[in-house]
């Protein structure tokens, strides 16, 4: 392939998103799309797990295997009322200003307690993750609290990928931030779940987003989509009538997942003429 010709855009969504985004993937896989090949991965939030190990070269049939089996390790989460009023409050306090909005965002990792401490959210993130060494062309989305840019954390970036990983996942109120690099980062999905216009840059581009809706008066990923396909081929995986029924409002909830990878792979297999002309082209 040649270089900027191909990517992976995976979102955020919980761990229910990371077993529906590996049940898709080990589904394509079966049917002979290798999204390992393609020339960068993008990955936000939970998409950064399911990228990391897929721009590894790791096996994604064992990746979704293990997504079969509830995980031990997982800390379920709950976004409560108070937690969802400020996001809701940063998103009208921003408008139509992602950064606004981000540093809103940033307020409320700022003055309101995660549910975990940091060293229990490193556990988990090792947990998630098949290697620790940073794929080449992999990059996890997370954003600077303090200014609300969104950055894409490579390994040329000079952090861990359990560092990465943790920051692009900090969802505020949730689960801490992490601070490196002089930077205080939270999660890379708050304002788009997927970041999908990353790959702006990019002629062919697959979408996974397990959170396609947009909040307050911003984008919707469908809506992003639809700009970035004004200048690349796209395809685009959003959660089906079935997926949505499985996962509910419990994407944080570990217990769920092994269904919701089973629903990743069957909607993959629904739409297999479609993914696979879009492949090959």
């Amino acid at each position: 392939m040649v270089r900027n010709e191909v990517a992976v855009v995976l979102g955020g969504g919980g761990v229910t998103g990371i077993a529906w985004e590996s049940g898709i993937i080990a589904s394509l896989k079966a049917m002979g799309i290798y999204l390992w090949q393609a020339d960068m991965i993008f990955g936000t939030s939970a998409g950064s797990f399911v990228g990391a190990a897929l721009a590894s070269g790791y096996d994604m049939q064992q990746h979704f295997d293990h997504q079969m089996v509830v995980n031990p390790d997982e800390k379920t989460g709950v976004a409560s009322k108070d937690i969802i009023l400020a996001w809701r409050d940063a998103f009208i306090e921003g408008g139509t200003d992602a950064e606004a909005i981000e540093r809103a965002m940033g307020n409320i990792s700022k003055t309101r307690q995660p549910q975990i401490s940091l060293a229990e959210r490193e556990a988990v993130a090792k947990s998630r993750l098949e290697t620790l060494a940073f794929p080449d062309h992999f990059g996890a989305v997370s954003v600077d609290r303090d200014t609300g840019k969104t950055h894409v954390l490579t390994k040329e970036s000079g952090v861990s990928l359990v560092q990465a990983t943790c920051a692009s996942g900090a969802v505020p109120g949730v689960w801490p931030s992490i601070s490196f690099n002089g930077i205080d980062w939270i999660d890379g999905g708050m304002v788009s779940s997927a970041n999908p216009l990353l790959a702006k840059d990019y002629r062919q581009v697959l979408v996974i987003a397990p959170l396609p809706i947009g909040y307050g008066q911003m984008s919707s990923t469908q809506e992003e989509v639809a700009e970035l396909s004004k200048t690349a081929k796209t395809f685009l995986f959003v959660p089906d009538a079935h997926t949505k029924e499985v996962v509910g409002k419990g994407i944080y909830d570990a217990d769920r997942a092994p269904a919701s990878g089973q629903a990743g792979w069957d909607q993959a297999l629904n739409v297999k003429d479609e993914i696979l002309a879009f492949w090959r082209a």
